[in-house]
């Protein structure tokens, strides 16, 4: 597995302006490069949390560097917790030729997207089914051996006032030389459905300039069908979106999100490291919102720093920012009997086992603001923000899972 690839990951230390002319949104899909590497994923994550369930679904496909060490190129995945027990998981290896990735009017995508513009694509797998998003709506219906995966969520609306189109940009879009590694996120919720864009990296993979979007003000509704059994779990939540896109996934990352509909709160951030040639550069990218209050903050690597303590044998995480303006703690935290599930991610030759995940994880979250010049010096000030969330996604990947972790005994992708 090879994890040391500079030009495999996002990052952001000369930044550059990124600016291209192209249309429709980043969440759609791209054009493929005449030589790899090259990967183009989606995942979404459901979260039912008056019944205490929590699905996922995940898809894409890899361009590899070379042909000869290609493995796995394609991957579907239907996965959802189970309690304090390692999550579900049920993967295929759909074929190339059975895939289909189109854009409005089911056209193949003959430019690169753009954030400013709706989203409109499908993608589907012939022999399992589709997924679908449009400036109104997000569907889809996937089978993989005998778990079927419905959803239907509602249209887009702005983050916040101002925003580009359905997005609102934090900050610039910077991109640097040579090109890495995009993600675009978006989210849906029962009540103010919240969402993170970014380009560069981000939450899925650290150092990114995020762009918000918020969408659906109603209730999406879901089925989990097992059409051996006939069992049937369904109701509604929130659905958070998510596309990446680049060369790789970075060498070692974690990645959260998660959404109080009670407190009316919603965060995501990814905190990791790249390669700068030799060198490990720390890497993060976090974002908060209180709905209720209005309070939101975000912080980038070129404003903040962290520190952080991960014990992903024992399922935690802690990791403080500081900058200018603010300080924030945060803990994570999830039994470590519910990482016991492999899932894959896209690196230069393919898709290879190298994360765990939980769904049930509970974050600590505290954001205090310097008030004065020796409030930034001793790291003290008012607290505007101190939850606690539950039912979060907490996912450790490459060199930060645990050293005796399920990824070892996983041999392939699907």
């Amino acid at each position: 597995m090879n994890y040391n690839m500079m030009s495999s990951v996002r990052i952001l230390l000369f930044l550059a302006l990124f600016i291209r002319t192209v249309v429709g949104s980043d969440y759609d899909p791209h054009i493929y490069p005449d030589r790899g590497p090259f990967f183009e994923g989606w995942y979404a994550r459901l979260t039912d949390g008056e019944n205490a369930r929590s699905f996922g679904i995940l898809f894409g496909r890899v361009l590899p560097e070379a042909t000869q060490k290609a493995a796995t190129l394609t991957y579907l995945n239907l996965i959802r917790s189970n309690g304090s027990r390692s999550m579900i998981s049920i993967e295929t290896a759909p074929l190339l030729e059975d895939i289909s990735v189109t854009i409005k009017n089911g056209t193949p995508p003959v430019t690169n997207p753009i954030t400013s513009a709706p989203s409109d694509f499908q993608w589907v797998s012939r022999p399992n089914g589709y997924f679908n998003v449009t400036a109104n709506s997000t569907e889809f219906n996937m089978t993989v051996n005998d778990i079927r995966f419905e959803g239907k969520f509602g249209a887009p609306v702005p983050w916040a006032p101002g925003g580009l189109g359905k997005i609102s940009q934090i900050g610039a879009s910077f991109d640097i030389s040579p090109k890495i590694m995009y993600t675009f996120i978006n989210a849906i919720r029962t009540t103010l459905m919240m969402g993170i864009v970014t380009r560069g990296l981000a939450p899925r993979s650290p150092f990114t300039t995020p762009l918000v979007r918020v969408q659906s003000r109603d209730p999406g509704t879901y089925r989990w069908i097992n059409l051996t059994s006939k069992e049937v779990l369904q109701g509604s939540g929130y659905l958070h979106q998510e596309k990446n896109w680049g060369k790789s996934f970075p060498p070692e990352w974690i990645w959260t999100e998660g959404y109080d509909p009670v407190k009316n709160v919603s965060f995501a951030g990814s905190f990791g490291t790249v390669n700068f040639g030799p060198l490990p550069v720390p890497a993060m990218l976090f974002g908060y919102r209180n709905f209720r209050s209005g309070f939101a903050v975000d912080f980038r690597p070129d404003d903040s720093v962290i520190m952080k303590d991960l014990q992903p044998c024992n399922g935690t995480a802690s990791v403080t920012i500081e900058s200018l303006f603010y300080s924030v703690k945060l803990h994570f935290s999830a039994e470590e009997t519910t990482f016991g599930t492999c899932l894959c991610g896209p690196v230069a030759d393919g898709f290879e086992p190298v994360v765990t995940e939980s769904f049930v994880a509970t974050a600590w979250i505290q954001v205090m603001r310097h008030v004065t010049f020796w409030d930034m010096i001793f790291r003290s000030g008012d607290i505007l923000e101190d939850v606690v969330l539950t039912g979060v996604a907490l996912e450790f990947g490459g060199n930060y899972l645990c050293q005796d972790n399920p990824c070892k005994t996983k041999d392939t992708c699907g």
